[in-house]
């Protein structure tokens, strides 16, 4: 209140207006007329607006500030703690307080927000000037979850599988996040809105071992929680099929028998031929593996010795293999060869050679046999040669007295060559040797003389010209009760000497 004496005249009128105010008023453009009457106080009355201004606040998502956010309610707070204003934003996201006094700092904060978004903490402290519309942004964030994918082995969920990718699609089909597992068959997304929404997993990528799974799953999230699913992925498995056939004739072969193995030589499965030739294994899985033969299924047929590789690498095919077996074939062999022509009472000389087992399988009781033409030569010496087995053998005779074989000499090594000397055995009168028998027992595919044996035989002095004989020789073998055997001779003719003539000349005389 101003008060203020002034020199007047009895109802003198003045005019009074305001020239200058508090800093934080409007000055008054108003002009008062008061009636001054002497000795009288005139009372004026002057009105100051105080300055004021105004406060937007803009509301927007945080994760995308072009999503503007309506119905959030936010207190204005001046100095003294007293809410001057409440607001709430619009469709636009803005709200605008009226106009308030510029003498305080006020402070907005978020009372209420949308029920998707959290309630903001921030609070914003603003000072303002004249007439100004202040402009502020406060951003939501959203109510959010995460959601984790763990990766797994169908079989044996202990197995955890990287390297697979996954799209992560909200409720509307829009791809809201991609993740690849990781060593341990983890995917985690980031932080997805969570309120009034739902999510599907698709796997969009598997390892080159496992089935893509085509069942996506849905799921909703929990605040500021990570939910976990699961997906399971099939191995990719396949079958082999071997169909086992006779090498020349192509005929399928029945039970033999085939291992299959990873590239570790760790068994995999056993599995035998039917009566089609065919054998089929259960499902395998992915990868690269190789079969054997076990068992033929029959003695008359050779082992393959081959390994047969092969990698299954689509779900459910079925990788085929032929597999061919060379039917057993049994030969024994033996040649001989002598003397051509001798004259009575001389040696007759032997030599053998191709003694040996010609089959592609071993045989059992492999024998060697010569025949003594007992009515022209008498056997006196062998030597037996060596051989290319290392084994032991026994040597037997026969005479023309025993319907038996008479051991002679036992357990002789092949490696070495023995001379055998049978004129030192004591006979009954007129008995004499008619065969003889190497016995080696079992021998490999192969088996044959190093050092060629020999005989030696001494003829009858008694022997005419041109008389003939012939000395025999024969190898067996046995294999699975089928007998193997191979003959050889060779013929000898005795050439007695020419009597020689003296020519006389004739008498003469007289």
């Amino acid at each position: 209140m101003l008060t203020s004496r002034y020199p007047i005249r009895d109802f003198e009128k003045i005019k009074i207006r305001e020239s200058k105010t508090l800093e934080t008023y409007v000055l008054s453009n108003e002009v008062k007329t008061v009636t001054l009457k002497e000795n009288e106080i005139e009372t004026v009355i002057f009105q100051n607006e105080k300055k004021k201004a105004q406060i937007r606040v803009t509301k927007v998502d945080q994760d995308n500030n072009e999503i503007l956010l309506d119905g959030v309610t936010f207190d204005v707070i001046n100095n003294a703690g007293e809410i001057v204003d409440t607001i709430v934003t619009g469709s636009d996201g803005i709200a605008t307080t009226k106009r308030i006094p510029i003498d305080s700092e006020y402070t907005i904060i978020e009372r209420k927000t949308k029920k998707e978004y959290k309630l903001t903490e921030e609070t914003q402290t603003v000072t303002l000037e004249q007439d100004e519309i202040k402009n502020i942004i406060f951003q939501n964030e959203k109510r959010k979850g995460q959601l984790r994918i763990i990766k797994v082995d169908l079989d044996d969920n202990e197995i955890l599988l990287e390297g697979v990718t996954f799209d992560i699609l909200d409720k509307y089909g829009n791809v809201v996040d991609t993740v690849v597992t990781n060593e341990k068959g983890e995917a985690t997304s980031k932080r997805l809105p969570c309120i009034d929404e739902e999510y599907t997993a698709i796997e969009r990528e598997t390892r080159e071992e496992y089935v893509l799974t085509e069942k996506p799953q849905t799921i909703t999230l929990t605040e500021d929680e990570i939910t976990s699913i699961q997906f399971e992925n099939e191995k990719i498995k396949g079958y082999l099929e071997i169909t086992k056939v006779d090498s020349k004739t192509k005929d399928t072969l029945k039970d033999a028998v085939f291992g299959i193995y990873d590239m570790d030589n760790n068994e995999i499965a056993i599995i035998t031929t039917d009566e089609t030739g065919k054998a089929t294994s259960e499902l395998i899985p992915y990868g690269k593996y190789y079969a054997k033969e076990l068992d033929t299924g029959s003695v008359y047929y050779l082992l393959n010795e081959n390994t047969f590789e092969f990698e299954i690498t689509k779900n459910h095919e079925t990788v085929p293999i032929t597999i061919e077996n060379d039917s057993v074939d049994i030969e024994v062999t033996v040649d001989k060869e002598g003397s051509i022509e001798i004259k009575p009472g001389e040696k007759v000389n032997y030599e053998f050679s191709n003694v040996g087992n010609a089959s592609n399988v071993y045989l059992e009781n492999f024998k060697w046999y010569d025949y003594i033409p007992t009515d022209y030569i008498r056997l006196e010496t062998m030597t037996t040669g060596t051989w290319n087995q290392d084994l032991t053998y026994n040597v037997y005779y026969k005479t023309n007295n025993s319907d038996d074989y008479v051991l002679f000499r036992e357990n002789l090594s092949t490696k070495e060559n023995y001379n055998l000397d049978f004129t030192s055995l004591e006979f009954s009168e007129n008995e004499y040797i008619t065969e003889t028998c190497f016995d080696f027992g079992k021998v490999d595919t192969g088996f044959r003389e190093d050092i060629k044996p020999t005989m030696e035989c001494k003829s009858f002095d008694t022997l005419k010209d041109n008389d003939t004989f012939t000395n025999h020789t024969k190898t067996v073998g046995v294999y699975f009760g089928v007998t193997a055997e191979a003959n050889s001779k060779w013929t000898t003719i005795t050439h007695t000497p020419e009597e020689k003539h003296e020519d006389k000349l004739p008498r003469t005389g007289k």
